[in-house]
């Protein structure tokens, strides 16, 4: 007997068959809607790596069809000196791996094409089937990348090349513009003095910004501090684009029109400010850059290149303001050793003269004239000293060479002025070191030569001579003054009250990374070594 519940049962199973199916090929279509439009270059490959499968933008990036790329190994859409790579890669899908990586794939006219893989193995039944790659075109990110790393490059070596605040402000801000491709770039630098640590002033701008170099920010400001004021407090950069700018809690309609820049937020396209920071944490300043021209406005790339450039800027900053505070100790110090040498020589003279004037008189009063010619005698010569050292004395406050000829010639003039031939000057001639530190070899030269001739011997003991080398290595620079003379207790000589020449010089070149070395015993002459390491400076920066 035929169970009637049995035909329902039937139909109503194949009615949810055909919704299934419906609902299905629904789903499949949506899906295949997706892959069709997507952005990204899609492969599939079966189990031997051939295609079985390409999406448009696949053809459209590769300039292939369909129909010329089913079928082929998925090889001859990669570069030739990338296919060990993918091969490598592709053994990977065969063991279950999941992976993303960077290649270059080969279009059908020839152009190279950067991409990002995204690639993942296709299984059934645990068993590999092939694989499904999505292809992501990097060639603009790449090009774009590469283009500001160069450039990057350059701008770090010409920043190690300055040697003037002022150069290096318009340096930066003009190295920022075209870095980013911005409309303008400023700097704002934070105030030196302690009182005034919360104050940046504007130093430098490309472009309108500011009208004027003397715009001073309050850091301090605590309702709608402003992007400069805001950057400068939390050391963190701000990238902003259009309607974003007025709802950042940096914003500050105020300062933007002070700033000379349109406060309507529509008009102010893109925004970036990033911190000047040393190693230490403090904020030497921070860089602004205001529309640049690439669309969508700057991207992270853009953030993360001014944020390099903005730490390499304060190191240069402060490198070069070491410099300056350098250079102005040692010219200091140096107007004091001319002081103590002039009044020396002056004093010198006048008790030689006095002395020898009394001395002259008394002998002439009692018609001694042998002693009279022998005290006149004595009175020309110590005239003559005196007039040699006051000679000594103008020639250090102008003494061109080292600036316009080099250490080596400025220590072979010095030598020759001083020494009576009895001073040698050893070395090869250099590309120049920073002038702070030939500065100080020069100095220590000068100093060194100067105590060998007064107080060696070699005026009076033709057997005596006095060495100078010059020496350069990779990593060092050496200056040696040395003669076989008297020689001098050192340790009795560095604990004398009174301020000795190149004790002054030793300390000066400590604080500049130097070392003066002195060995020297009574009897035995005496070695004067200054030493800087170079560190792989290249000359001249």
């Amino acid at each position: 007997m035929r169970n009637p519940s049995s035909g329902w049962l039937k139909t109503a199973i194949a009615i949810a068959n055909a919704r299934l199916y419906e609902e299905t090929d629904r789903l499949r279509a949506f899906n295949q809607d997706i892959v069709q439009s997507l952005e990204e270059g899609i492969i599939i490959e079966d189990e031997t790596g051939q295609i079985t499968f390409v999406n448009p933008k696949t053809t459209q990036l590769l300039g292939y069809s369909s129909e010329e790329l089913i079928g082929q190994s998925c090889l001859v859409t990669v570069a030739p000196e990338e296919r060990q790579k993918v091969e490598w890669e592709n053994a990977r899908r065969r063991r279950g791996v999941a992976s993303q990586y960077e290649t270059v794939m080969l279009a059908k006219d020839g152009r190279r094409v950067p991409v990002l893989v995204s690639a993942n193995p296709l299984e059934e039944n645990g068993a590999f089937k092939g694989v499904l790659a999505v292809y992501t075109d990097i060639t603009d990110a790449k090009r774009r990348e590469t283009r500001l790393r160069e450039y990057l490059s350059s701008v770090t070596n010409k920043l190690a090349r300055h040697t003037s605040l002022e150069g290096l402000y318009e340096f930066i801000v003009n190295a920022g513009a075209r870095l980013l491709s911005a409309r303008d770039c400023s700097m704002f630098l934070a105030a030196e003095a302690a009182d005034d640590a919360r104050y940046l002033d504007l130093v430098a701008a490309t472009g309108s910004v500011g009208g004027s170099h003397r715009l001073r920010v309050d850091s301090s400001a605590a309702a709608q501090p402003g992007p400069i004021a805001y950057t400068a407090r939390t050391c963190r950069p701000i990238r902003l684009m259009g309607d974003d700018a007025s709802g950042h809690p940096s914003w500050n309609e105020g300062l933007w029109a002070e700033l000379g820049w349109d406060s309507d937020p529509e008009a102010v396209r893109s925004l970036l400010t990033a911190p000047m920071c040393l190693p230490d944490g403090r904020l030497v300043g921070v860089l602004v850059a205001r529309d640049t021209d690439v669309a969508g406005g700057f991207s992270e790339l853009d953030e993360e290149l001014l944020y390099t450039l903005a730490t390499d800027a304060a190191a240069g900053i402060e490198r070069v303001r070491d410099v300056d505070r350098v250079r102005d100790e040692v010219i200091r110090a140096e107007r004091k050793r001319l002081e103590a040498d002039l009044h020396e020589a002056i004093n010198m003279l006048a008790t030689g003269v006095r002395w020898e004037a009394e001395i002259l008189s008394d002998h002439i009063k009692r018609g001694n004239l042998d002693e009279a010619r022998q005290a006149l005698t004595r009175l020309q010569a110590a005239r003559t000293r005196a007039s040699v050292d006051l000679r000594y004395i103008l020639e250090d406050l102008r003494e061109p060479t080292l600036e316009q000829e080099g250490l080596l010639a400025a220590l072979k003039k010095r030598a020759d002025l001083i020494g009576h031939g009895r001073i040698r000057v050893h070395g090869d001639v250099w590309e120049p070191l920073p002038p702070e530190i030939e500065g100080a070899l020069y100095r220590v030269g000068q100093e060194a030569m100067d105590n060998a001739v007064k107080h060696s011997g070699v005026m009076e003991d033709p057997d005596i001579q006095i060495d100078v080398v010059l020496e350069r290595d990779a990593g060092q620079a050496r200056l040696c003054v040395c003669d076989d003379g008297m020689g001098f207790d050192v340790e009795a000589m560095l604990t004398e009250q009174y301020k000795w020449g190149l004790r002054r010089l030793r300390d000066a070149l400590h604080r500049m990374g130097g070392e003066l070395a002195l060995d020297s015993a009574p009897g035995q002459g005496t070695t004067i070594c200054a030493v800087f390491d170079l560190a792989g400076d290249s000359p001249g920066e």
